[in-house]
């Protein structure tokens, strides 16, 4: 809200801004909290984007079984031809401050490449981003190499 708030002011004063509805993203503060950012396969396609995604749930990661939260998932969206993160959705403790990451990717429109080749601290829950863009590259791989 603050972000479209900036854009309308922006554009009231005579300054074009726009706001990108794609890039939105917002959190729910429930236990455990829901986040998202950007596109779900649904949307990407009712787009015209031709997209996959990929989850992981939280029990697998490190740091969750270490705090025993390991409650939810991640869910990374990217589009197929270009391999660029449009979306990526949370359901865990802490996503208030975990999707800033997300925010990062999809704003920056950075490639699955580019986070699977990222090094991501051990044992934090940011790593399984890094996981799940290489499940997505490698999935890709295969389904092109049919």
């Amino acid at each position: 809200a603050a972000t479209q708030g900036r854009a309308a002011a922006s554009n009231l004063l005579g300054h074009a801004s726009e706001y990108d509805q794609d890039k939105d993203c917002g959190v729910t503060f429930s236990r455990p909290q829901a986040g998202f950012v950007g596109l779900s396969v649904a949307q990407a396609k009712a787009k015209g984007i031709d997209a996959v995604e990929a989850k992981m749930p939280m029990s697998i990661d490190a740091k969750a079984m270490i705090t025993g939260e390991t409650e939810g998932m991640i869910k990374l969206v990217a589009d197929k031809a270009t391999g660029r993160i449009i979306g990526v959705h949370y359901l865990a403790d802490h996503t208030d401050t975990l999707i800033g990451i997300g925010v990062m990717m999809v704003a920056g429109e950075m490639t699955l490449t580019q986070v699977a080749k990222a090094i991501f601290p051990h044992p934090t829950q940011t790593e399984l981003f890094g996981e799940l863009a290489r499940r997505l590259l490698n999935r890709l791989r295969r389904t092109a190499k049919k």
